[in-house]
């Protein structure tokens, strides 16, 4: 039992770090969603989302996770957050209109504008990462995001090219794809994508294109 309180009963994910459990409150019975990340992992996402979503909280920001517990449970980093039944991907499935659509992506493009203006890029934008629940839309899954400003929130000067890309490659823009560093730009890109993969049958036309090396 997690923190005395959180009873793991299912795991939905797995990756090459961490796993994502379906959990509960032992007194309250309410369902939450619990990240557990291994120790020795080289890269300490969840510390680094848990920090994230906490500074967002602290400034007012509501439609993003509330960290129920963050700390060590066995040989694993342990956060725990609401549990969001619905993402974006699995809704438009049955919503498909394009009023329903074109709704969804102010709203995204609001969430977007509001973490902005905090000083926080998300950096992996797709359908998965929004979640739905009682028709409020949620922006999840802050492991890549960062901070772009510097205290007095002047941005911070980007990286050099690299030949590691951050986010989703399907989702990502191109400009990410070409070594660049991930800015507000590409965080609203990958949100146009999402509305013309919603618009054109969930599907992408560059999703089969072979990578030339």
């Amino acid at each position: 039992m997690i923190a005395n309180k959180y009873i793991i009963e299912a795991k939905l994910t797995q990756g090459k770090f961490g796993k994502l459990y379906k959990g509960k409150h032992k007194r309250t019975n309410e369902i939450v969603a619990i990240k557990c990340e291994v120790l020795d992992s080289p890269i300490k996402m969840i510390k680094q989302e848990a920090t994230l979503l906490n500074y967002l909280h602290g400034k007012n920001c509501r439609n993003t996770p509330f960290v129920y517990y963050y700390g060590i449970f066995q040989e694993f980093s342990v956060l725990v957050m609401p549990f969001y039944d619905c993402t974006l991907q699995h809704y438009i499935y049955s919503h498909s209109t394009n009023k329903e659509t074109i709704g969804l992506t102010i709203k995204m493009i609001g969430l977007l504008e509001e973490i902005h203006d905090l000083g926080v890029i998300h950096r992996d934008i797709k359908p998965e990462n929004f979640m739905l629940k009682n028709e409020e839309l949620y922006l999840i899954d802050f492991g890549l995001s960062t901070i772009y400003v510097n205290e007095d929130m002047t941005p911070i000067d980007p990286k050099n090219e690299s030949c590691f890309i951050i986010g989703t490659p399907k989702f990502i823009s191109l400009h990410v794809h070409n070594g660049k560093d991930p800015s507000r730009r590409d965080d609203v890109i990958s949100v146009m994508y999402i509305y013309f993969y919603m618009i054109n049958g969930l599907s992408l036309p560059w999703e089969n294109v072979n990578h030339v090396s």
